[in-house]
């Protein structure tokens, strides 16, 4: 049985949404992507490689207009850069490993 997150083009159709002009739209694209990608660091890698994917999340998250796209939009982001940060730690941390090795 196939998941939604691994269907193809489900991220990139999700990602788009939030382009909408329709606020609620953008709540649920919102919503949507917070189910996705929230644990999941393979859909986390996906959606950054979305052009104006995250951009667009950064706008959500900073626009002073709507508490609940900046939270949503605020709670993507963490989860991402949480992600990238643990990652970029240990690559760094294996880095020094072999550089102190040599």
């Amino acid at each position: 049985m196939q998941t939604v997150s691994d269907m193809q083009g489900v991220l990139p159709a999700v990602a788009e949404l939030l382009h909408s002009h329709h606020n609620e739209v953008c709540v649920r694209a919102l919503l949507a992507l917070g189910m996705l990608v929230g644990s999941s660091q393979d859909n986390q890698t996906k959606l950054s490689n979305i052009d104006g994917a995250l951009s667009r999340l950064l706008v959500l998250r900073l626009q002073q207009d709507d508490e609940d796209s900046k939270h949503i939009a605020d709670g993507i982001v963490a989860a991402m850069v949480n992600f990238l940060t643990i990652a970029c730690s240990s690559t760094l941390h294996l880095f020094c490993e072999k550089v102190m090795v040599r």
